[in-house]
């Protein structure tokens, strides 16, 4: 049984000549260039994008949403339909393009070529996005936690001070700051995209090993939807675009977060940290009835900088679940950033629909900030309180090997074949596994992946994942590697 433990290869990332630290430095710089980003875009360029193409905003904002979910639906199922060279070629393409052909379409005012253009552009700027979250998850804890804490931080001060420069300057430096955090990332992220190119399916591997895999519909993405749409409401609300104020208070939030952290020497828990940024959210959304719409930034200020501090919370989410397990570090965050995308766009929608009854009547935006005043509790009191973060990070089982192709593992495992027949038919016997699960038991003690037994057994991918879910449970397992080691240690008796 020694060979079949050597059947599997573990996941060894190529380490750079770069300390960790410094990767830390570069990683909290580029993170910090991206979170500036929002306040330019919202400030500046979605403005005078919107003079010659008025949904621009919303049309950019779910092209990235629809790539980043695409690109999780793929690096789950078909990890090995395109080479990492080719992806990044292709961004490079999408950001050149874009904006250059943006540029050329609003001083012409050719509406079609501003939606392209500008669209390609906001998928270039999701994937450095998502090159900052693969790079933050290749470091130790200790170090990207602080890294992930001074990008917040510095962001917060320049996302006021932008406020400050010219509209020409600011455009400018929208296209700048995402070029200078993708090269910033990409050396450090691109080893997971070979990684991941090169090893099987994640949804193959997860029937196996389904404590390591977060499932797409779980509650966390649930949660980023919801406070995405605060966000996006808040955009929206009295058409203002946000305000220094917003990351003054987050600053505030996050510095003493940050400080605490150093005093405990330990972070946060990141239950603890929703609830701030729920609370802070809630406030924003009850002063709403204090002022008149459109006539104060003082509702769109308290809103951002709660969602600023959970924005803060899902990076640290996704980059704890990207550390547990690397094969799945890109559908993860992915998925994460393509679901607050689409949360910010129908936010947004939101709040134009609030801004159109403040015109008719006040009590339509009293009715609207009701609803998402309730549907905040609602999720505290019937999710959060049944859900928590930090036990779905804990509960996770770190991913530290990847199997073999079916045809290397038959090579090495020929000589103990029949000796495991015998064995897995025993213990079939002795834990009241039906015929089906031992046959399916069988071929996993011998190493086969899920593809082979759905081909050797004719049946779909659900019903092996039914399968093995009834004999962890009779076995009382909970991983692809146990079952070896239970198969392993009845052999010795």
């Amino acid at each position: 049984m020694e060979s079949l433990i050597a059947t599997n290869l573990k996941i060894s990332l190529p380490q750079t000549q770069l300390t960790q630290r410094r990767k830390a430095v570069m990683c909290g710089l580029a993170l910090c260039l991206l979170l500036t980003l929002a306040p330019i875009l919202n400030l500046h360029v979605f403005d005078v994008l919107d003079d010659v193409a008025p949904y621009a905003r919303d049309v950019c904002t779910l092209a990235g949403s629809f790539f980043a979910l695409a690109v999780a639906l793929v690096a789950r199922t078909r990890p090995k339909w395109g080479s990492p060279n080719m992806l990044f070629a292709l961004m490079i393409t999408f950001f050149v393009v874009g904006c250059a052909g943006t540029s050329l379409g609003i001083a012409n005012g050719f509406a079609p070529v501003v939606y392209v253009c500008a669209s390609l552009s906001s998928i270039a700027r999701t994937f450095a996005f998502m090159l900052v979250a693969v790079a933050l998850s290749r470091m130790e804890q200790r170090l990207w936690r602080r890294a992930l804490m001074h990008g917040f931080l510095t962001s917060c001060v320049l996302g006021a001070l932008v406020y400050l420069l010219p509209p020409l300057v600011n455009i400018v430096l929208s296209y700048l700051l995402v070029a200078a955090a993708a090269c910033l990332t990409v050396p450090m992220a691109k080893t997971v995209f070979d990684h991941q190119a090169q090893s099987d399916a994640p949804q193959d591997v997860e029937v196996t090993r389904p404590n390591t895999f977060l499932p797409l519909s779980a509650k966390l993405f649930w949660c980023l939807l919801l406070f995405a749409l605060a966000l996006g409401y808040s955009l929206r609300l009295g058409d203002t675009d946000g305000t220094p104020s917003s990351y003054a208070i987050a600053f505030a939030v996050i510095l003493f977060l940050y400080v605490g952290m150093l005093v405990l020497k330990k972070p946060f828990p990141a239950d603890i940290l929703v609830r701030i940024s729920a609370i802070v959210i809630i406030a924003g959304f009850l002063s709403v009835l204090l002022f008149e719409t459109g006539a104060s930034h003082v509702p769109n200020a308290i809103i951002g900088s709660g969602y600023i501090v959970f924005e803060m919370v899902s990076w640290i989410v996704l980059v704890s679940v990207a550390c547990k397990n690397p094969l799945d570090a890109i559908p993860v965050i992915a998925w994460g950033r393509g679901i607050i995308s689409l949360g910010v766009t129908v936010g947004a929608q939101v709040g134009n629909l609030t801004n159109w009854l403040s015109q008719a009547t006040n009590l339509g935006v009293s009715v609207v900030t009701c609803v998402f005043v309730l549907l905040f509790c609602a999720y505290d009191m019937f999710v959060l309180h049944f859900f928590s973060f930090d036990e779905t990070i804990h509960d996770l089982v770190p991913l530290k090997e990847v199997a073999l192709s079916p045809k290397v593992l038959e090579a090495q495992v020929q000589d103990d074949v029949s000796l495991i027949d015998r064995h897995c038919q025993a213990i079939g016997e002795s834990c009241g596994l039906t015929p089906k699960e031992t046959e399916v038991f069988t071929m996993l003690a011998k190493g086969r992946n899920s593809a082979f037994i759905q081909e050797k057994l004719v049946v779909s991918k659900n019903t092996v994942k039914t399968h093995v879910k009834h004999i962890y449970q009779k076995l009382d397992i909970h991983s692809h590697q146990e079952l070896i080691d239970f198969v392993e240690n009845y052999t010795d008796k």
